[in-house]
């Protein structure tokens, strides 16, 4: 379904400037929510590839500094067949040597007749246009090209709009294969509701049986791990982000242990949801150096408060996508 968003500078239209497409037989989209491969018209001079890219790189989501892309490629052309990434974002001169020998087609000519002689920018966003379950976003501009300003305000708020529906894509996929028999192991035991993945498996703690400590892919270049435990800690619940770090460096240090005796201590907390007493951020150890990024979730079920975690440990790899995936394994977003 066609989509026009009150952008400052772009035009806003009353009907699908696309013409309806058939979505028999396409060929699936591939890759992840956050990959995002661009096609920046060779036309455009009022933007750099540099720029496009820096313009997207820059978004974050809440706790986390890596970007929320893990690949961007931008391309000036199109040699073949379209990108099959789960986003697409193409940004267009309409008349351009580009856009009349591939895109061209897609369009209302009538709009395309009213639309050349503007000097506005449209964006448009359409599922499956080439392939199934992919969504492309489209800037598209006349010649009278606006400033570069404007144009990267345009693009900054459509990329904000490209890493929400990325969001919603996360949340909405089919939970991954998950061990049933941990997973209602934690039930039994916490009456907790939780789909633990599968490989994940249970690790002695330090701390009662009631503490589960569940690791994944130790000894890998991406380890995993999930924490559920109660707590009776007087200082929370708390959703003051500097109360919060003293609190987690003190209940891991006793279920977390590493073998050559480091420490897990809290490097940042960013409150993300404070009706649900929700945390990220990056944490570290010490002496010897490693660091990862955590989501917990802290809530209380039948008088008991209980601290539920899921950390990563990836060095020089992208973790994001992972610890989306594992709040949503454990409920985060409920």
């Amino acid at each position: 379904m066609f989509r026009s968003s009150k952008f400052p500078f772009i035009l806003l239209l009353l009907f699908s400037p696309l013409l309806t497409t058939c979505t028999e037989n396409k060929s699936d989209s591939i890759g992840s929510a956050t990959e995002l491969d661009v096609i920046l018209d060779p036309a455009i001079t009022s933007v750099t590839t540099d720029q496009v890219e820096s313009s997207i790189l820059q978004f974050r989501i809440q706790g986390v500094k890596e970007p929320f892309f893990e690949r961007v490629s931008i391309q000036g052309s199109v040699s073949g067949k379209i990108p099959r990434s789960k986003n697409l974002l193409l940004i267009l001169e309409s008349g351009s040597i580009l856009f009349n020998s591939t895109f061209f087609s897609l369009f209302d000519p009538q709009f395309l007749q009213t639309f050349t002689s503007s000097s506005n920018s449209v964006t448009l966003v359409k599922n499956d246009l080439f392939y199934s379950g992919q969504k492309v976003f489209i800037i598209l501009t006349s010649q009278n090209t606006p400033d570069t300003k404007k144009y990267l305000n345009t693009l900054s708020q459509l990329t904000q709009k490209i890493v929400e529906s990325s969001l919603r894509s996360i949340s909405e996929e089919p939970v991954e294969n998950y061990n049933e028999e941990l997973s209602q192991t934690v039930f039994d035991s916490l009456g907790i509701s939780v789909q633990i993945p599968s490989g994940f498996e249970l690790t002695p703690s330090r701390q009662s049986s009631h503490a589960f400590w569940m690791r994944r892919g130790v000894g890998t270049k991406t380890e995993e791990w999930i924490v559920i435990t109660p707590t009776d800690n007087p200082a929370l619940p708390t959703d003051k982000e500097i109360e919060f770090k003293p609190i987690r460096n003190d209940l891991l240090s006793q279920l977390i242990q590493f073998s050559d005796g480091s420490i897990m201590k809290t490097n940042s907390a960013k409150m993300i949801d404070r009706s649900g007493l929700r945390f990220r951020g990056e944490w570290v150890t010490e002496p010897y150096p490693m660091a990862g990024i955590y989501s917990t979730k802290i809530f209380n079920s039948k008088n008991k408060m209980y601290y539920v975690e899921a950390g990563i440990y990836s060095p020089g790899r992208p973790r994001l996508l992972n610890l989306l995936r594992l709040e949503k394994s454990l409920n985060f977003n409920r």
